[in-house]
């Protein structure tokens, strides 16, 4: 068996990026808020890029229903944690990656560990965790840190990108975090 090396593990990065920015990749730390449908390809993908530190945050496990469209969901992790998925996806692709698990999702008790130390944040909640969502964006603000998030749109997807010093999520959906779930859905619409 080969020995894992990182710099041969990544050297193939050469040409996206070059040898500086690859080290600053292994020393980012990039929080993964969800880790469904866009989180678990985007955990993957990042650490194909050689990201050297996760936190990573989910409080749901596998069920069949998900392997339409969830990168971890298979028949042999039915039943697991997610969180715990996205680690060994991890660990199988950099043996060297550091990983904190955030099992109970985010919440006001763990949002300020969930951001501790971390680059940048990526939103993969799903659809109607609008009060999770608020309190990422905002918690995130608060310590200038930028905010990516990807929601599929049928088959294809948007970027967008918030920027610390930028239009707010609240603003840029015209957003009311004190309404109800039902108007946060419709006002979408």
């Amino acid at each position: 068996m080969e020995e894992y090396s990182y710099e041969q593990a990544f050297c193939r990065n050469r040409g996206f990026i070059n040898i500086n920015e690859q080290a600053k990749l292994k020393g980012s730390r990039v929080a993964v808020a969800g880790l469904g449908g866009t989180g678990g390809a985007q955990v993957a993908a990042l650490s194909r890029l050689g990201i050297g530190c996760f936190h990573l945050a989910d409080l749901d496990e596998y069920e069949i229903k998900n392997f339409n469209r969830q990168y971890g969901a298979t028949m042999s992790t039915v039943g697991e944690k997610k969180t715990e998925v996205a680690k060994r996806i991890v660990l199988d692709i950099n043996p060297e990656a550091k990983i904190d698990l955030f099992e109970s999702g985010i919440n006001e008790n763990n949002i300020a560990d969930f951001l501790t130390d971390v680059d940048i944040v990526i939103d993969s909640l799903d659809f109607y965790c609008f009060k999770e969502r608020f309190l990422l964006y905002s918690a995130a603000r608060e310590r200038g840190l930028w905010v990516l998030t990807a929601p599929p749109i049928g088959f294809g997807f948007t970027l967008l990108c918030f920027d610390p010093k930028g239009m707010t999520f609240e603003d840029y959906f015209n957003f009311d975090i004190n309404d109800d779930e039902f108007e946060l859905s419709v006002s979408l619409i």
